[in-house]
């Protein structure tokens, strides 16, 4: 059966490929990384996209419908932006106290999640192949 075309508008990551395609073809599994299927409602509202900026002194970020948070993985040097502003470059973190908060700690939280993943995620064999 194939889908209709969805526009999405939303952030979205290359680690959303693999649960989506899962979703897809319908394929029971176990989720082991940090993605989610992108056309499944339960996540609407709560959309973000990790990165990480390699730059001279590496930093992570979050990227929202809204807001993208900028931090380095040592939590020093944060920053929020509003990407629906008309300054989005400047850093409003101070006037947000809140969502800064919130959004460093999910931030960090994905970020040592991926470190822990990455060292001690087993890889599961197919009993059907």
């Amino acid at each position: 059966k194939l889908l209709a075309a969805k526009k999405i508008d939303y952030p979205v990551s290359e680690v959303d490929v693999l649960p989506t395609l899962s979703g897809l073809i319908s394929k029971p599994h176990t989720l082991t990384t940090i993605g989610r299927d992108l056309l499944d409602d339960q996540h609407a509202g709560k959309r973000n996209a990790f990165i990480i900026e390699h730059e001279r002194i590496p930093s992570i970020g979050l990227i929202g419908e809204r807001y993208y948070l900028k931090v380095r993985p040592d939590g020093e040097n944060l920053r929020l932006y509003d990407t629906h502003s008309k300054k989005p470059r400047d850093n409003i973190s101070q006037q947000h106290p809140v969502i800064t908060q919130q959004l460093k700690e999910l931030t960090l939280g994905i970020f040592e999640t991926t470190r822990y993943l990455r060292h001690h995620n087993k890889q599961q064999r197919d009993n059907n192949h």
